[in-house]
């Protein structure tokens, strides 16, 4: 697995990536940190790339964005049958 330096309090555990454990990040938090570090207009993508991590492929992390809004919308959706959400 591979841990981004800097980034260990941004750890949520481990996912499952096409058969690979992963590390998975908590993306807000690891935002918050990227600012509070003086990466004020970089997104989780930009800093993926300067870090190389995008030459990882699937042994690279994965990012959530942790939103109880989409399950709200998921449970709704499902109400008026498939459709996509978020």
């Amino acid at each position: 697995m591979i841990a981004l330096d800097g980034l260990d309090n941004a750890v949520l555990g481990t996912g499952v990536k096409d058969g690979v454990e992963v590390l998975v990040y908590d993306a807000y938090l690891v935002l918050e940190m990227l600012y509070e570090a003086g990466h004020v207009d970089m997104s989780i993508e930009d800093y993926l790339e300067q870090a190389g991590v995008n030459e990882q492929g699937i042994t690279a992390p994965l990012f959530v964005f942790l939103d109880d809004n989409v399950r709200a919308e998921l449970i709704e959706a499902r109400t008026r049958g498939p459709v996509s959400v978020h």
